[in-house]
Parts: structure tokens; C-alpha cells; sequence
């Protein structure tokens, strides 16, 4: 039976996996002692993480509500994700999180949509999403009793990461965690377990499980030799990303933005004191002390706190291997489109809570977790580089290298089926859901061939006038919402529990 749990890393990584696991294994009969050693931070006052609506759930269970993040982490929240120039055309496109529309008789709304394009409907399908809508226009989404049957809506936040990490710190070390700074000096594997950890002080850490966080070179793990990392480079073109701040806005828009240029994308998100920005290119399409003019030509606005950052997107092939446990960025490198790096973290320490304790033998344990792991990592690392596939006929080589590429079949099936018949294959451990991979396709203009034949069940004047009425309710419920900026100003400076949505 596991006793002691050490956590070896940084930042985001180790920091949440120590209270999550002192507040998940918290017992007064069987109790857990967690460690954290600290590694040197990597992070300055230009960086940030984006997080999807799933956030929200780990931020409450470790005691973090949504005025806390929004004051003393001085971030925002975001309704949507928005595209410019990724479809090679000069507009843009939103991917909210929520749904688009709602199903009549049994049929799915996207199939209503796709005969109304067909016959001359020129009305693109987030139009049809009150989350949208809110996002564009600025609003601070409140679900009412009209919306109730009618929008999912939900919103992430863009976290200011020094000031999240701060509040996250300090929840640990008042639940219990134990916590002691420094650097890895050796590890000590005896019979392929790892037996100890010794500091650059000297001091050693012994423990029955341990959890590496040190982030792609996943000190602790790579010490159990065959460290095998499965590259996905080959999909993604970035690897290099400048990291920096601008300004705040002066009108808050409620969705983070990318856009598109010749060298590659450049992420623009919101926060209450400030504006991060994220360039992201590769070796041998742009010369990355471009970015500056590349920030000044897109916002407006003079770089402050940039730094340069290698990335390489790929994961390791046995994340849980005898007793040491990858989570985070040492387990798996994304891209940084879609804000997808806090949720994998998440889903790592929710699959590892359901797995512990474990005695000795944990064989079975690993096997599971390396499993789920893979399956979320990899439809995630297919939501990505859809966009990247779909883009591919942009100009620049940052975007055409992905043209004679093989994509995953698992890919290529959704594609193909959604293409056809507007249908979504979903797999296990998905984290992006119908609606989201319909609102990435739709947004690059592409229409299903066929629809399901039970639209034709609904009478033609009721589809036209179904669909008048959905466009009204969304512009007038859109409408009566408060702007998220007055929202934002009148309450970050106040005390509150519970939810602001």
C-alpha cells in the first residue's frame, strides 16, 4: 500500500498534482504523505496557460473559484476560440464551447443546416450558437431559462500563470503538502524501481510511488531507461514559440483569437491586466527575431517580456512504468493550438486518483493509465492538426509541408465521414465533442454532401421558419446579456463563492 507519494518537477505540473493528490488521498486512517520537491520555474510575467471549460471543475474541487481567478489571478474567461485567416480566406471563423442550434424531431441539427447551405442558406453555422454570438459581441454569458434548452454554453479562462500558480502554491502548502526546493542531483533505481532521489544539497527523498513533472525531459523517468518518445514533429510545424505580453485592451472581447500569417500563427488572449501573445513558427520558415514586427503589425501594440521557447510535440510511449508516474508535459508534448495542455494534466490526475493506491504490483495500474493516456493525447493531437491539414493550401512552407503527409487514419475518418454525411466518428477519451469538431470543419467552409433522410420528414416551410426563429432567439437573447468588460470591472475586486456564470 502506498504511503508516501514524491512529486519531482515544476510550475503548473507539479504544483496542481500535489494538491490534487493531498486533497483526493486525504485520510485519517490510511493517510498519504505527499512531497514536492521544487524545481527551478520556468516561467516569467509574460506567461500564461489557456484552459478549456473543464478547468473550471479542477479549479473548484481544489478550492478556486471563479472570482479568485478572475481578481487575484487577474484573468479573464473565454467563450470561444476565434480562427483568422486559417481557411486561406481574409474573414474568420469561431469555434465556441457550446452547440450550434438545436435537434427538431430526432434530427441532429447539423443535418437541418446542411440541406438549408444546399438550397441556398448563406448563413454560417455558428450563427446559430448563442455562445458565439455572446463572444463576438462582447458579452458575459449567463444562462437563463429561456437558453436553458437551447445552448451549452460554457466558457475556459486565459490564467496569468505566475498569479494562478501563486494561489495554487499556496492551497498546497496549507492542505499539507510537503514542499522543499532545489535540483536533481542523481537518481537511484534498484531492481527497475526507483529507490531514491537525491538533491543538489544532498538531501534525499524516498518514497513508494514517484510522480515525474520535471516536464519533455522527464528527469525522473528517463532514469528507468528505454525512454522512448514518440515523435509527432512531423504534423506539427512549430517548433519555436516566443512567448510575450502587450497591453491591456481596452475592449475586452470574451474569446481568445488565432491568426494566421505566412510563417505560421500567433495566439492573442485576453487577461484583466494585460494581453499575452504567442507567436509560434519553425526552423527554416521565419526568422524568430521577426516576431516583434510580426506582434506590432497584428496588434498594434510594442512587444514587452518576450522570450523564445523550443517545442517538440510527441509522446512517451510508457508514461507509467515500475513506480514513477509522467504527468503533464513529461508525459505528452502538444501543439499549442486549442489550450488543450492544463486539460490533459487534468485527465492525467483524475485517471491516476482512480488508480491509487496500489501495493507493490502495479502492473495492471500502469497499463491502464498508459492506455487512457495515449487515447486522449492522440484525439486531442487530431483535433490539432486538423486545422493544420485543413490550412494547407495557405501560402508559405510553414503550412504546405503538411501536403504530402500521411494523416492518422483515426483523422482521416472524420474527414471523410463528416465530409460525406455530416457525422462525427467519436472515439474513446475524446475531449473535444461533436459540436466542436463540427464548428472546425463548418469553419473552413466545408459542407457535408449528404444529409439524413429523416430531415425530409419535416415539413420545408417549418425547416425555413425553424431556422428564422433560431437566428432571432440567438440576436435577441445575445443581446440582453451584460458586456463582459462591465462585468469584469464592477466585480474583480470583490469576495464571492461560487459560480459567476
Amino acid at each position: 500500500m502506498i504511503k508516501k507519494i514524491a512529486i519531482v518537477g515544476r510550475d503548473a505540473d507539479a504544483w496542481l498534482a500535489s494538491l490534487v493528490l493531498k486533497l483526493s488521498l486525504h485520510s485519517e486512517s490510511q493517510p498519504v504523505e505527499i512531497d514536492l520537491v521544487e524545481l527551478p520555474s520556468t516561467l516569467g510575467p509574460q506567461d500564461l496557460y489557456v484552459t478549456l471549460p473543464s478547468q473550471r471543475g479542477l479549479n473548484r474541487m481544489v478550492g478556486i473559484s471563479d472570482f479568485d481567478i478572475m481578481g487575484r489571478c487577474k484573468s479573464l474567461p473565454s467563450l470561444a476560440q476565434r480562427y483568422s485567416g486559417w481557411s486561406g480566406q481574409a474573414g474568420s471563423f469561431v469555434v465556441p464551447y457550446d452547440t450550434a442550434g438545436i435537434n427538431q424531431g430526432g434530427v441532429d441539427f447539423i443535418h437541418l443546416w446542411t440541406k438549408g447551405r444546399q438550397n441556398g442558406l448563406d448563413v454560417a453555422l455558428e450563427e446559430f450558437s448563442l455562445g458565439s454570438a455572446c463572444a463576438k459581441r462582447g458579452k458575459k454569458f449567463l444562462h437563463t431559462e429561456a437558453s436553458a434548452d437551447y445552448s451549452n454554453a460554457s466558457y475556459g479562462f486565459n490564467l496569468s500563470a505566475l498569479e494562478y500558480l501563486t494561489s495554487i502554491a499556496q492551497k498546497a502548502t496549507a492542505a499539507g503538502v510537503n514542499h522543499r526546493a532545489g535540483s536533481v542531483d542523481h537518481v537511484t533505481v534498484v531492481e527497475g524501481n526507483i529507490a531514491n532521489v537525491t538533491l543538489d544539497d544532498g538531501y534525499v527523498i524516498e518514497a513508494d510511488l514517484f510522480i515525474d513533472a520535471t516536464g519533455p525531459e522527464a528527469v525522473l523517468r528517463s532514469a528507468l531507461g528505454d525512454l522512448h518518445n514518440e515523435d509527432w514533429s512531423h504534423w506539427f510545424p512549430a517548433d519555436s514559440k516566443v512567448i510575450a505580453s502587450i497591453g491591456k485592451m481596452n475592449n475586452v472581447p470574451a474569446f481568445s483569437e488565432h491568426i494566421a500569417f505566412e510563417a505560421g500563427w500567433m495566439g492573442v488572449y485576453p487577461l484583466a491586466a494585460r494581453t499575452g501573445v504567442v507567436v509560434n513558427t519553425g526552423a527554416g520558415y521565419a526568422d524568430i527575431n521577426d516576431a516583434p514586427n510580426w506582434i506590432k503589425s497584428a496588434t498594434g501594440q510594442d512587444m514587452v517580456d518576450g522570450k523564445v521557447v523550443s517545442v517538440n510535440s510527441g509522446i512517451v510511449a510508457t508514461p507509467w512504468r515500475a513506480n514513477c508516474v509522467c504527468l503533464g508535459s513529461s508525459a505528452v508534448s502538444l501543439d499549442a493550438l486549442c489550450g488543450a495542455d492544463m486539460h490533459l494534466l487534468h485527465t492525467s490526475l483524475a485517471h491516476l486518483v482512480s488508480l491509487l493506491p496500489v501495493d507493490a504490483d502495479c502492473g495492471q495500474e500502469a497499463r491502464r493509465y498508459n492506455q487512457k493516456i495515449r487515447q486522449h493525447a492522440e484525439n486531442i493531437r487530431d483535433y490539432q492538426l486538423a486545422y493544420y491539414w485543413l490550412s494547407r493550401n495557405r501560402p508559405g512552407q510553414f503550412w504546405q509541408r503538411l501536403s504530402n503527409d500521411s494523416l492518422p487514419d483515426s483523422l482521416t475518418q472524420k474527414i471523410d465521414l463528416f465530409q460525406s454525411l455530416g457525422l462525427i466518428p467519436m472515439n474513446e477519451s475524446e475531449t473535444f465533442q461533436e459540436e466542436a469538431w463540427q464548428a472546425l470543419f463548418a469553419g473552413f467552409g466545408i459542407i457535408p454532401k449528404a444529409y439524413s433522410a429523416l430531415v425530409n420528414t419535416i415539413p420545408e416551410q417549418s425547416q425555413i421558419q425553424l431556422m428564422q426563429d433560431m437566428l432571432k432567439f440567438v440576436a435577441n437573447e445575445s443581446g440582453q446579456m451584460t458586456d463582459l468588460a462591465t462585468f469584469v470591472e464592477l466585480n474583480t475586486e470583490q469576495e464571492f463563492s461560487g459560480s459567476m456564470f
